[in-house]
């Protein structure tokens, strides 16, 4: 049964008034600190200037400049120019960056009534080692300046590694891995945590997908058109949710635009796979008039089965269709806009038959999947008492996935509605605190399922409130943060269809918090450490489960008795940033008590499918992670990095199931401003440490080749890159491949991709 319009009405009332009154409670209590002196208005001036190639001195149009901690994006005009106004005065970082060139991050101060000059030189050397800032702390920050493992996936990047899903896209990170039930299905897995512990968001919004409850269900994300992606490992992303035990990926699109361009600005880029006869094309456009901007986007994927070394495997073609459109009013005070995306999904999932296991599905099951997702967002700019800024968004998104076998029985089908709000206000220096980040939430689910899978349909209600803060002093800087978060999760339906105990609403609270701490010992040489209290929730699916799962091949049994996950995580790092070197070396361990997954019982249904049964024990997990890029000489650069996670469920004594194993990758690359070739392998060492009913899986050393090409026509940036992967037609297996014993990965593919910005 789907939610009333009634029931979508009252949530609507009671989170409009709870963020009406989360508005005036901040606007009338907090008021200027002690000292602090408040600048009128009409003295606020701003920056003007101009970005150019530092080797010719020729103007860089198009180049991208932000203002951290101020939330101002422009962009440089047809001669380089540009200018930020109704800026009040201080001291700013400014991070200026232009396709081709090597990113800069400087500093300008703005005197009281003047104008400050900001002239920026661009290298045209690629290889850029200061990268991007990041959004996943209290306020924007150079990456270097973050006090957790984190790392930041510029769109450059994401076009050189770019696969059908996200996780596929990003698994040559450190510290990430991919499980997946076929090549649509990819899931992102961060030291060995996957699911909702992995929380993946668009724009600091979660996904309103089903991803994260089971391994068939794909997440609903285009990586072509993201312009960067942010990962932050471990469990200390406070801002985001306490559930992300494992870290947060959030795709970054400004799908709600944040400035006016100067002109119509864009991207349009195509992508051909032989390894699938598969392509896609995405297209984004931003237009500016007056005060308005919006951006539309466009895309659409299609590829055939997957050409593995072995065959071709069957039921593993994709057909996928996104389309957004974004609008917003920018002022000097800030800006107010929505957006709505469309996604359209059609992917298959391979057979999975064994001799013991006659009811599996030989042909493989299809999975058709819609979603809609409204989002609205609002940013005041010149804050409200000690807040420097306000910002509030809302997200409201309709999910339904059908899987279909024998392209006409309608196996199961879920429906999930998600709406979301929240209110945050970022300050700026207030006594010892240099800057930090307050904020509440509130969260929605109504989830229902049709068919064979018989997962009672239920709602759950989240609110939670956090505070995160930082302290810079001389070498050393410090992040604290606490997080509250209630769940209830409501059964519309308290009846079973087996035993599975007694369906009842569940209730959980509990308080989460993190401290970090980073300290410089010289120039771009960095040590850190951090430690963090978080909780999971356990879900609908988990808890209320009773049925066969079409795609999955399994029959899923709930428990509606779960505990809360618990974990107490520790991280220590060194980070190296030099002109010639980038290396970051991270090590964690995690404790986590009542960790809940899906075991095999080692049991069979009379309709010959295996019984998978939700638990919770204690796990623990340890490991580390670390990546380094090096400059021998200019042009040449040395990349590598490895991960590996040891993971056990200390209750019994025995490994945890899924565990990635000792991963790694090794490139040696030849840059120029225009073109670019590399070398690399991807290689995985034999996994053995595995759980009941889990099979090992052998290593591999895998050879991949890469070119690319860039130049300027018309005033346009060209990228065109080529990709030659698995060069020996290996066959290898990933372990986290549920069905690896009928899937090998990919044979040898090559891609072309060309990208156009204008």
């Amino acid at each position: 049964m789907l939610a009333s319009p009634t029931r979508w009405t009252v949530v609507g009332a009671i989170r409009a008034t709870a963020v009406a009154c989360l508005v005036v409670l901040v606007s009338g209590v907090m008021a200027p600190a002690e000292g602090q002196v408040v600048v009128p208005r009409g003295e606020w001036t701003g920056i003007r200037g101009g970005v150019q190639d530092s080797e010719t001195g020729v103007p860089i149009p198009g180049a991208i400049i932000r203002m951290i901690t101020f939330e101002r994006t422009v962009v440089s005009n047809d001669v380089g120019r540009f200018e930020i106004s109704e800026v009040p005065p201080g001291r700013y970082q400014m991070l200026v960056r232009a396709l081709g060139f090597g990113s800069r991050v400087m500093e300008v101060e703005i005197q009281r009534g003047q104008w400050a000059t900001l002239e920026v030189e661009l290298a045209p050397a690629a290889i850029a080692l200061r990268e991007l800032v990041v959004t996943a702390t209290a306020a924007e920050r150079s990456l270097e300046e973050t006090v957790r493992p984190t790392t930041v996936v510029s769109a450059e990047a994401l076009a050189e590694h770019l696969e059908a899903t996200l996780a596929a896209t990003l698994k040559m990170q450190p510290g990430l891995a991919e499980t997946s039930m076929g090549p649509a299905t990819g899931q992102p897995v961060l030291r060995g945590l996957s699911g909702d512990r992995v929380l993946v968001l668009e724009d600091g919004q979660r996904t309103g997908d089903m991803s994260s409850t089971g391994p068939d269900h794909a997440v609903a994300v285009e990586p072509l058109s993201a312009n960067r992606v942010e990962v932050v490992r471990g469990p200390s992303a406070l801002m985001y949710g306490s559930n992300a035990l494992g870290g947060v990926i959030n795709v970054i699109r400004e799908e709600v635009p944040t400035a006016v361009p100067e002109r119509m600005r864009g991207s349009l880029a195509v992508q051909g796979q032989s390894v699938n006869r598969g392509g896609v094309g995405d297209a984004v456009l931003l237009y500016g008039s007056g005060q308005f901007a919006t951006r539309a986007e466009g895309s659409y994927r299609s590829a055939g089965d997957l050409r593995t070394p072995l065959g071709v495997l069957e039921s593993t073609s994709i057909e996928n269709v996104n389309a957004s459109l974004g609008a917003s009013y920018v002022e000097d005070w800030g800006h107010l806009g929505a957006a709505y995306r469309y996604v359209k999904n059609s992917y298959g999932v391979p057979g999975h038959a064994h001799e013991e296991h006659e009811g599996e599905h030989e042909e493989g099951v299809r999975i058709d999947m819609w979603r809609h997702n409204v989002k609205g967002q609002a940013l005041l700019a010149e804050g409200v008492g000690v807040f420097e800024t306000l910002r509030t968004q809302a997200n409201w998104s309709r999910y339904q996935h059908d899987e279909i076998e024998d392209a006409s029985i309608l196996e199961t089908r879920f429906i999930l509605y998600t709406g979301a709000g929240d209110l945050i206000g970022n300050h700026g220096s207030v006594g010892p605190l240099s800057e930090g980040a307050v904020g509440a939430r509130v969260h929605f689910e109504d989830f229902t399922t049709a068919g064979t899978q018989a997962t009672t349909p239920s709602q759950m209600l989240a609110l939670s409130g956090f505070l995160v803060e930082r302290i810079d002093a001389g070498p050393i800087r410090a992040e604290v943060g606490v997080r509250y978060d209630w769940h209830r999760i409501t059964p519309l339906d308290t009846t079973t269809v087996i035993d599975i105990g007694e369906v009842r609403t569940r209730t959980f609270g509990a308080l989460s918090g993190s401290a970090g701490i980073l300290y410089r010992i010289a120039g771009g040489v960095d040590v850190g450490a951090s430690a963090a209290r978080a909780f999971r929730t356990p879900d609908y699916v988990e808890l209320y489960s009773q049925g066969p799962h079409a795609a999955a091949h399994t029959f899923e049994v709930g428990n509606p008795d779960l505990a809360i996950e618990a974990s107490i995580g520790f991280d220590a790092f060194l980070r190296i940033r030099t002109a010639a070197l980038q290396a970051e070396l991270a090590f964690f361990s995690q404790w986590i008590d009542d960790y809940v997954y899906i075991r095999n019982t080692g049991e069979i249904t009379p309709l010959q499918l295996p019984i998978y049964q939700f638990t919770g024990e204690d796990a623990r997990l340890i490991g580390g992670e670390g990546s380094i890029v090096w400059m021998p000489v200019p042009s040449v650069s040395v990349n590598a990095n490895a991960s590996y996670v040891h993971a056990t469920n200390t209750t019994r004594n025995e490994p945890l199931p899924l565990i990635p194993p000792l991963m790694g990758n090794l490139s040696f690359r030849y840059e120029l401003a225009k073109w670019f070739a590399e070398v690399g392998i991807k290689a995985a060492a034999r996994q053995d440490r595995v759980s009941a009913f889990e099979e090992p899986t052998d290593g591999y050393v895998v050879p991949r080749l890469a070119a690319g090409y860039r130049w300027g026509l018309w005033q346009r940036a060209h990228v065109l890159t080529l990709r030659v992967d698995n060069i020996t037609n290996t066959t290898y297996y990933n372990h986290l491949n549920r069905v690896k014993s009928i899937m090998p990965e990919a044979g040898r593919n090559l891609s072309l991709l060309y990208r156009v910005d204008f």
